[in-house]
């Protein structure tokens, strides 16, 4: 059965695409009546098509079939329809003209919009960086700018439902004609919209303006990031990071996408789409580039012969990503603590140990040490299972496995226990299983809140950031400097939040936390034990000194899967026929010790490093070294280029006599 939100999203294609099938069919048929109440149904279909809309972009991308195409359908099917009956031929000789004249004044429509919307989308996006100079005017009305605007709707439907009903010339003539003289207005509104902007944002301009504020911002620090939208969270985890190292500093991203779910943060961000765009800027201040994912785009911050570059990836754990041979590309590697040195010089992939530098995790730095938990507690297990990888050979997931085992184990257990799940970012990316399991854990837990009469309080409502009014040109203009909080002070306004809506929550009821609600963090805070897959939510989780317990998706028996993943090894290993959850939920409420305690608190100390509490501080030395070792480097290269200049200056000076005696001693041998 589909989720009423699902329906919704599948509500407007479905009427846009069987709307236009239908009225085609009455209009063979002559069926008047139904081809208008078709057309209607198809027109209003498309007003509700919005651009995340998956069936529009199927559509538009793989079958090729765009909104124009479905209008000059509909147009078609009244004209048919015009015939039906006993009406005069100057109906359909006026339907045809009025209908035909219509269409392609829409047409021009859609081709002067699409030039608006080229013109007014900048080459380079910004955020935290002053436009002004640029003049860049309010962005058109959403009815102006939409495709499938209320206006365009309107104007269509002022033509079709007259030309589909009439049996006179009269009404289709008078309806047509002010559809015409609209068209005609809409087209002059979008060409003096193209026209007032120019190509003030376009790549030369763009380009020039960032370069004179990269002169005068000068970083000397690039947290840099591409990717997909879902993988926001790579580059989210940083920000209040970067912004503690108290130098100057900017994002570069390299995605229009991500940048609309990038967090909150006061530094500034240059989101450069195009390889010749981020080549053509002055980077020539930047002294430490910071690279949160293995991406082909990196390359292009990587030929900046100015900067050394530092791989700090997005978490820490025994996944193969965490030593891909292609981080040999970067001058250092940093890892949270001697286990992230040993595992790169385990897989033997070509990094040099002296490239490796611990830097702990400061992320962690945030964390409380445990807390007593109240009388009335009821023992809680986080499960925060992780995605299923761009391949096989990255699928640690358990969500299809285990995951369902889990919840029934914790519904059925004798002993109260509260679940709280907390899918990964980009689960069901790949696999549409995964989809489906997500979809039948989130229906188990809410069913058992139902059966119980718990209601869970809506979720914090958060956003990336604060929503800016108008389009790409004139959000860009209005996210100056100051325009919203920092991410320091989002992260402890979202703290504050997320323990407020937990503190709300029934204490015994299931939470399902979307990756946009409670940060992990603070679910860690109301975890008695956390059970997890194979990713650096174990390496965090760590900082708590609760148990854990490891997801074993595969084939191999426990001992094959430590020696694999060591992580695994401080903690209870569950297989994939769910032996170990029992063990696990007696742990967690305290029916039986935590067997691994004291192979924990050892792990902790060689995965996290000796810098818990103070990784933030050990991050801002890591960087600043780095900058400094790429400042000599610069220095050193420009004491060569002097020296090998001075020689051939040198050489000049002792030619200028010669030539000057020649001048004036014509017995000089020549």
């Amino acid at each position: 059965m589909l989720g009423a939100s699902r329906a919704a999203r599948l509500l407007p294609p479905v009427a846009v695409v069987g709307g236009t099938a239908l009225s085609v069919l009455a209009g063979a048929f002559g069926w008047r009546l139904a081809c208008a109440v078709f057309v209607v149904l198809a027109v209003l279909g498309e007003t509700g098509l919005t651009t995340g809309n998956r069936l529009a972009t199927l559509l538009r991308t793989r079958v090729e079939v765009g909104l124009p195409l479905f209008a000059g359908v509909r147009f078609a099917a009244v004209v048919a329809v015009s015939r039906a009956g006993d009406a005069p031929p100057s109906v359909t000789t006026a339907v045809t003209l009025v209908a035909g004249a219509v269409l392609a004044l829409l047409s021009l429509c859609s081709l002067l919009r699409l030039r608006m919307v080229y013109r007014r989308t900048p080459s380079i996006l910004t955020r935290n960086v002053r436009l002004d100079e640029l003049r860049i005017p309010d962005a058109p009305p959403r009815a102006v700018a939409r495709e499938n605007g209320w206006l365009t709707a309107v104007l269509q439907l002022l033509v079709l439902v007259p030309s589909a009903l009439a049996t006179s010339p009269v009404p289709v003539l008078v309806a047509g004609g002010l559809a015409v003289a609209g068209t005609l207005v809409l087209a002059l509104v979008l060409e003096g919209t193209s026209r007032a902007i120019g190509m003030r944002l376009g790549h030369a301009s763009m380009v020039r303006h960032v370069s004179r504020f990269l002169d005068e911002h000068r970083p000397r620090v690039v947290l840099y990031s591409s990717g997909t939208p879902d993988t926001a969270y790579q580059v989210n985890m940083w920000l209040a990071t970067l912004e503690r190292l108290n130098q100057p500093a900017a994002v570069v991203l390299r995605d229009p996408e991500l940048l609309d779910r990038l967090g909150r943060t006061s530094a500034p961000v240059l989101c450069v789409e195009y390889a010749s765009n981020l080549m053509a800027l002055d980077l020539s201040s930047v002294r430490a580039g910071l690279f949160t994912a293995n991406v082909g785009n990196n390359i292009h911050l990587l030929r900046e012969a100015g900067l050394m570059s530092s791989f700090i990836g997005h978490g820490d754990s025994d996944k193969n990503a965490s030593f891909n041979p292609i981080v040999k590309g970067y001058d250092e590697v940093w890892v949270a603590g001697p286990v992230g040195r040993e595992r790169y010089r385990r897989a033997d992939v070509g990094v040099r140990d002296d490239a490796v530098v611990e830097v702990g995790r400061p992320q962690l730095d945030v964390l409380e040490r445990p807390k007593g938990r109240p009388d009335d507690w009821v023992p809680t297990v986080l499960y925060a299972p992780t995605w299923e990888g761009w391949n096989a050979q990255q699928e640690y997931g358990s969500l299809k496995t285990i995951g369902p085992l889990l919840v029934q184990a914790v519904l059925d257990s004798r002993t109260p226990v509260r679940l709280i799940y907390r899918p990964h970012p980009s689960t069901g990316l790949r696999d549409p299983g995964m989809r489906a399991a997500h979809r039948r854990i989130t229906e188990l837990l809410e069913a058992a809140n139902r059966r119980r009469g718990l209601v869970v309080p809506p979720l914090p409502t958060r956003r990336a950031v604060r929503p800016l009014a108008g389009d790409a040109a004139q959000q860009a203009r209005d996210a100056r400097p100051g325009y919203g909080p920092s991410a320091v002070e989002a992260e402890a306004t979202a703290a504050r939040e997320d323990a407020e809506w937990l503190a709300g929550c029934p204490r015994g009821a299931h939470l399902v936390v979307p990756p946009a609600g409670a940060s992990l963090y603070a679910c860690f805070e109301q975890a008695d034990l956390l059970v997890a897959d194979v990713s650096s939510v174990i390496s965090d989780f760590l900082a708590t000194d609760r148990p854990y317990a490891v997801c074993n998706p595969t084939a191999w028996d426990a001992a094959e899967f430590v020696r694999t993943f060591p992580t695994a090894g401080a903690g209870l290993v569950v297989d994939r026929d769910g032996d170990g959850l029992r063990q696990a939920l007696s742990v967690a409420v305290g029916a039986e010790p935590d067997p691994y305690a004291a192979a924990r608190r050892a792990m902790t100390d060689r995965l996290l490093g000796s810098v818990r509490g103070r990784a933030t501080e050990r991050f801002a030395e890591a960087v600043e070294s780095l900058a400094a070792r790429a400042e000599e480097r610069v220095a050193r290269r420009r004491l060569d280029v002097s020296a090998e200049a001075s020689p051939k200056s040198a050489g000049q000076a002792s030619l200028a006599p010669s030539a000057r005696s020649l001048a004036t001693d014509p017995t000089a041998p020549q």
